[in-house]
């Protein structure tokens, strides 16, 4: 009994006949190509933090880690009543995560920055969901669906990033690496630009809980 689609036989069929190619393909891509991009994109991130004196990190590369946050969400020592994260929405999990910001994974998923927020700084999960929805908040959140981001409720916001693939192969062929001034990092740019215009907005929906610390 087969328990796999006609699509997915012939896929399989497919990849046996040229298990060399697509072994040396993988092993290239897993510890050489992915690891280079990564690199190029954690340094274009830490670029935009320390130009406009953020706080936070990214190490995708190593460590699957990347927030950012201005000083004014700070409200202790590595306390933070907010900050952006790096978030990828639902899914099995079973694409190469540079699939999907580049729209080739096999399923309908993506990668990009999501607010994080810390409940017990606005008074609860709860305080947040009813206040986030109430109509005093919908100009700010009008802007921000303006800005791409999509409402996920309870205060959390996201926003998808998408490279393009052609733009990384031809980088790829011509440098070897991923440097932060090529274009194709523009879209990255743009996204954290966008983040950064975000903020003011993000801090007139949310100031109106903030608990005194």
């Amino acid at each position: 009994m087969s328990y796999y689609n006609e699509e997915e036989r012939k896929a399989g069929a497919m990849l046996l006949s040229q298990l060399s190619m697509f072994n040396q393909a993988a092993v290239v891509f897993e510890t050489v190509v992915a690891p280079a991009f990564w690199k190029g994109f954690d340094q274009c991130v830490t670029q935009f933090i320390q130009s406009n004196a953020f706080l936070g990190k990214s190490d995708i590369e190593a460590k699957d880690v990347l927030w950012i946050a201005p000083a004014s969400w700070c409200i202790g020592e590595d306390h933070y009543k907010c900050w952006f994260e790096n978030h990828q929405t639902p899914c099995k999990e079973n694409d190469y995560l540079l699939a999907v910001l580049t729209r080739c994974a096999t399923e309908k998923t993506a990668f990009g920055f999501r607010l994080a927020i810390n409940g017990s700084a606005y008074g609860g999960v709860r305080n947040l969901k009813n206040y986030a929805q109430e109509e005093r908040s919908r100009a700010a959140r009008d802007k921000l669906a303006a800005f791409g981001f999509e409402d996920q409720g309870k205060g959390n916001f996201f926003i998808p990033l998408f490279l393009n693939i052609a733009q990384l192969s031809e980088c790829w062929l011509e440098y070897g690496a991923f440097p932060v001034e090529h274009p194709v990092f523009e879209p990255l740019n743009t996204v954290l630009e966008t983040l950064r215009s975000a903020m003011p907005l993000i801090d007139e929906i949310l100031c109106p809980l903030e608990v005194p610390q």
